[in-house]
């Protein structure tokens, strides 16, 4: 079978429908696939998401059907949005805030949560590059705080 060129579903948050437009550049998280929106559904699934429809050509042949991808696109009217998962987010005062590693560490970077489900989050004020923490977060929240060293 010929891999080199494949169909994407990303299930997107439903209030988010209206930021994407058929032809915006999509690519995948460590990968060189990228391609374009092909589609945008019109239905609202049972987690209030709309799938999204992305054709990708991926040269180096990494990807698979049925692989769990993080699909990456700039939203064009309301800026640029990375999806992260929502286990990567924490909490302080109200705000949210991800650990971003450093060479020093991981220094809490302030993000904006534009949509959410289970599994992820759409946020902005990343580059959609950086390397984040997804676990040990209780500990990095906790030397953030000064709790300890």
């Amino acid at each position: 079978a010929n891999l080199s060129r494949l169909i994407l579903e990303i299930q997107l948050p439903a209030s988010q429908a209206n930021v994407f437009s058929i032809g915006q550049p999509v690519t995948v998280a460590g990968s060189q696939a990228s391609g374009k929106i092909t589609a945008i559904g019109a239905l609202v699934g049972g987690a209030q998401t709309v799938t999204v429809r992305a054709e990708v050509r991926d040269p180096q042949n990494l990807l698979r059907p049925g692989q769990l991808v993080e699909a990456r696109t700039s939203a064009q009217a309301k800026g640029s949005f990375v999806s992260v998962p929502v286990q990567a987010i924490a909490w302080q005062s109200g705000k949210a805030y991800v650990f971003v590693a450093t060479p020093s560490g991981f220094n809490a970077t302030p993000v904006s949560v534009q949509a959410q489900t289970p599994q992820s989050a759409m946020v902005g004020g990343l580059k959609g590059n950086e390397r984040i923490a997804v676990s040990g977060l209780a500990a990095l929240k906790s030397l953030w705080q000064g709790g300890g060293e």
